[in-house]
């Protein structure tokens, strides 16, 4: 079972969670009824925003706030 981190824990800033392609966060809010709570990041886009794919859902785009650090990845 995946342990959810938030954004802001950490004391440094280098302890600060860093999102990175082909990695897995659990989402804030889910993009419909029926998709996954959890996005695959793919790439960064322009103001912090991530272009991800939701199981279920199909490819969105992300703003930081909507997603938080996932503590195990998932396979």
């Amino acid at each position: 079972m995946s342990t959810i981190l938030p954004v802001s824990q950490g004391i440094a800033a280098s302890d600060r969670f860093v999102p990175m392609p082909r990695q897995w966060v659990q989402l804030r809010d889910r993009c419909s009824e029926y998709s996954y709570d959890r996005a695959l990041l793919m790439c960064e886009a322009l103001n912090d925003a991530w272009i991800a794919w939701v199981p279920d859902h199909g490819e969105v785009t992300l703003e930081r706030h909507q997603f938080l650090q996932l503590a195990e990845s998932i396979a």
